[in-house]
This record gives structure tokens, sequence and C-alpha cells, in this order.
């Protein structure tokens, strides 16, 4: 019994309870189980309150949802990458095997009347299974959708 009490027991409490078990058993009677009464937790952890994060309105989730995750719907690209990730998430949904995208190399975005303009070298597994290297120029609007590609 004093095992299992000590599995489910916190360790700073663990201690202090088998102590207290030694003498609840001493004044049980013989035959009988003497009941065990856990101690509190410590005070320290019910204090603790957890703030929640600020939440966002529905119409400013709903937006970023709606320009790719992006809060101010301007196309840029990657720092690190260079890569535009509108441009990215629009191949991997319409290339044929989408696993098969590897981005060479990306164009600067330049901004124009309707939106931006960037270009993309990439290579990707075509129908036949056989890798092919094209080079595109997507034409993104405002908000960052891609409307048009041109080769």
């Amino acid at each position: 019994m004093l095992a299992l009490v000590a599995v489910f027991v916190p360790h700073g409490a663990r201690r202090s309870t088998d102590r207290g078990l030694r003498s609840e058993e001493k004044k049980a009677a013989p035959g009988r189980k003497a009941e065990i009464s856990l101690p509190a937790e410590p005070a320290e952890h019910s204090a603790k309150v957890r703030k929640s994060p600020p939440s966002e309105s529905s119409d400013s989730a709903r937006m970023r949802k709606r320009q790719g995750g992006l809060a101010h719907g301007k196309v840029f690209n990657d720092p690190w990458t260079g890569a535009v990730r509108q441009v990215e998430r629009y191949l991997k949904q319409r290339l044929h095997d989408a696993s098969s995208f590897e981005a060479i190399e990306w164009g600067p975005v330049t901004e124009t009347q309707r939106g931006y303009k960037v270009w993309c070298k990439y290579k990707a597994k075509n129908v036949l299974g056989v890798y092919a290297t094209q080079t595109k120029t997507f034409l993104l609007g405002k908000t960052g959708e891609v409307y048009a590609v041109m080769d």
C-alpha cells in the first residue's frame, strides 16, 4: 500500500506522507487498515495563475488566414531563403508531385499597379516522374493571392 501512495504523491510531499503512515499505522487496530490523508498541495502551486494570451478579433484572424498567415498582407522575400510564401503555397497546391518541389532561385518582389510580381526558378517532377526545371513569373494581388502565372 505504501508503494502505491508514493507513486501518486509529489516528491516533496512523499517524505512527510511516509512519516505520517508510520504513525497512523501504529494507531490503527490490528487487522484494520489505517485511513490515509494526503497533505494539501503547497501554496506555491495553487497561487500560480496563468494569464491567457490576448485574444484577437475574429476579423483580424480571418484576414490573416486569407492572406496566407501574414497579418499585414504584404508580399515579400523571406530574408533567409528568398522564398515568397504565397507562391510556394500556390505551387505546392498545383504541382503533380508537391513533395518534389525545390526552389532553385527567387527574384525580388516588385510592386505593380495591381499588386506584386516575382519570378521563381524551380524544379519538380512532372507527370512522367522526371525532374523538370522551369522559370515562371507570378503576379499577385494586393492581398497576396496569385492571379496569373507567365512563362
